[in-house]
């Protein structure tokens, strides 16, 4: 009997090592678990703020704050030339167009004092041109006329080319007419935006066409200045340009702020031709 028991005892010891080693592996584990939930175990990444657009931002836009926006973005995907601060961005002018979203990067745009010295592209209003006419002292309202100033176009030409005017359109009689017809003066542009007065240019990039005068407070006439440029819409730029190219023109300023419209008819000199001055073409 003795012999049976120890022959079964013996078969035991593996089951119970078994046993054993089990148990303490379980406690083990009961004792790491808790580390899992107190520590967390995911990489650290580091991130910085940098300045992005709000939405798409065209080329030659002018930044403001409202356009801008500071995310975090880890620094391993920060671009180089990125700027960190919305006062970096504010003001600028865009080289580049930029999409929502994106970077902002130094190399995408000229500063704002380099813009207005680089060229009068970067101050022309957008969907407007910019166009320049010949003036003196005495058809530029005394040569005091300054960037941001509003004027009306006034021009004297043949009444030959007058909308309904009847005259013969081609040949040697239609030179005849525009020599002898009467001259009239019309009033071509209405409110239209100084942008610059000789090479005097102001910062109207943000400008409409129905807001005020936008002069600088430190604006000086120039009366030696030669020429001034207007801000217009494509069509008015073609009426302009035949105002110059046919006749001759001067620009009455208008009152600070004032935007209004008047209804001008034309004025014709209906004075015999041989004793009233000619206006030639040019």
């Amino acid at each position: 009997m003795s012999r049976i028991t120890r022959l079964v005892g013996r078969r035991n010891v593996p089951i119970l090592l078994a046993l054993l080693l089990g148990g303490a592996t379980f406690i083990g584990a009961l004792a790491w678990l808790p580390t899992l939930s107190d520590g967390d175990t995911t990489p650290t990444v580091e991130t910085r703020s940098v300045l992005v657009a709000r939405d798409d931002l065209s080329a030659g836009e002018r930044l403001d704050r409202s356009r801008l926006a500071l995310v975090e973005v880890p620094t391993d995907v920060i671009a180089t030339g990125a700027l960190t601060r919305i006062e970096d961005g504010e003001g600028q002018v865009l080289r580049y167009p930029v999409e929502a979203g994106e970077q902002i990067l130094a190399s995408k745009f000229v500063g704002a004092e380099r813009a207005e010295a680089t060229g009068l592209a970067f101050v022309v209003p957008e969907g407007m041109r910019a166009v320049s006419v010949p003036v003196t002292e005495v058809t530029g309202a005394g040569g005091l006329i300054v960037a941001g100033d509003r004027v009306d176009v006034l021009a004297a030409v043949s009444e030959t080319l007058l909308v309904g005017a009847d005259y013969p359109t081609e040949g040697p009689e239609a030179d005849i007419a525009r020599r002898e017809a009467p001259t009239a003066i019309v009033t071509v542009l209405q409110n239209a935006l100084v942008l610059a007065v000789g090479q005097s240019v102001s910062d109207t990039s943000s400008v409409s066409r129905d807001d005020g005068a936008q002069r600088a407070d430190d604006a000086t006439p120039d009366p030696k200045a030669v020429s001034v440029t207007l801000a217009v819409s494509p069509e008015d730029a073609q009426a302009l340009f035949m105002a110059v190219t046919e006749g001759s023109i001067g620009l009455a300023l208008r009152s600070f702020g004032d935007t209004s419209s008047a209804t001008v008819a034309p004025i014709v000199d209906v004075a015999p031709a041989d004793d009233q001055p000619k206006v030639s073409a040019r």
